[in-house]
């Protein structure tokens, strides 16, 4: 009989009592069978209704300490070849485990991503959502997350022996930086399917804001990262950085915060379709860039259609 590993998850919780045992279910649920179940509970009170679940192993800290040491918490007690991560806001499809570890097996990667879906909290599917791992992954990763959020990884206990746990210097974006690091030392692979439900407008996430990306996180990364940024292209990364701000702002509604930096990365870096996108975008809002981008398509298909022949 093939070999049917150990898997250890790991499941970090902040104050979503109810929220961390869809999650655990979701665990519990998997066509995959040897699973040893991890949750870290940074959360204010104690929830006895996960402590009391058969076959979890629950770990309370009673002060919070941050996403990252509760990560590695669980690392620390994890018995399984393999480590994959759950958020408490998300949920794995049934196959996730049995695909990913087939993938990983399969394959010369240590550490195995997935697609996911983008879901609203009443359950409804936004889009789906692809990694772009094909090429320079180091590369990609200093310009932004290629990989996707924790909960669509899976790694091997050697690769984590190598490389590390989660940093806890980084108060955002610790996934992307561990991720550089196992980029610069292993092959990451993908099932290319949806096996994660990623929830996007989950409220108290754990994780941070525009403020500590710009002065904080972005900073620590490249300057950790300097000779890997040289090696690259300094200003190809800073455009990256300059267009991550101002779509943060974007995103938060800030349409001349995101306008200037979208000029920034434009200037920094004037080769990257994605910046001028952004820069659109900011200019005439949503409604204006999806008109815009309408007549694009109409003009496209007409001129597709002129049969030249008979002109």
């Amino acid at each position: 009989m093939p070999e049917i590993p150990l898997v250890s998850v790991v499941i970090a919780t902040y104050n979503r009592p109810k929220r961390v045992i869809r999650a655990v279910e979701s665990v519990l649920d998997q066509t995959y069978s040897n699973i040893q179940l991890i949750v870290v509970d940074d959360s204010d009170k104690y929830n006895e209704a996960v402590a009391e679940i058969d076959n979890v192993r629950y770990i309370y800290h009673g002060d919070p300490c941050g996403l990252s040491h509760a990560r590695n918490e669980g690392i620390r007690s994890a018995n399984g070849k393999y480590v994959a991560f759950l958020d408490d806001d998300d949920q794995w499809l049934k196959t996730k485990l049995e695909k990913q570890v087939t993938a990983i097996q399969n394959r010369d990667v240590e550490l195995c991503t997935c697609w996911r879906y983008m879901v609203w909290e009443n359950g409804n599917i936004r889009n789906v959502a692809k990694t772009d791992i094909d090429g320079d992954v180091v590369k990609k990763l200093l310009c932004r997350n290629v990989v996707g959020p924790p909960s669509g990884v899976i790694v091997s206990k050697h690769a984590l022996e190598i490389v590390g746990n989660f940093s806890e210097q980084f108060p955002l974006w610790e996934d992307r930086e561990w991720y550089l690091r196992v980029a610069l030392e292993f092959k990451i692979g993908c099932v290319e399917e949806p096996l994660v439900k990623y929830a996007i407008d989950s409220p108290n996430k754990m994780s941070g804001n525009f403020e500590t990306a710009k002065t904080i996180a972005y900073p620590r990364l490249l300057k950790k990262y300097d000779a890997v940024v040289d090696r690259h292209g300094g200003r190809f990364v800073s455009g990256w950085k300059y267009r991550k701000f101002g779509k943060m702002a974007h995103d938060a509604g800030n349409r001349p915060r995101a306008l200037y930096y979208a000029t920034q990365a434009i200037v920094a870096y004037p080769f990257e379709w994605p910046f001028y996108r952004l820069f659109i975008r900011s200019l005439v809002g949503e409604r204006g860039y999806s008109i815009l981008e309408s007549t694009i398509d109409t003009i496209s298909s007409s001129c597709s259609n002129i049969n030249i022949s008979k002109l």
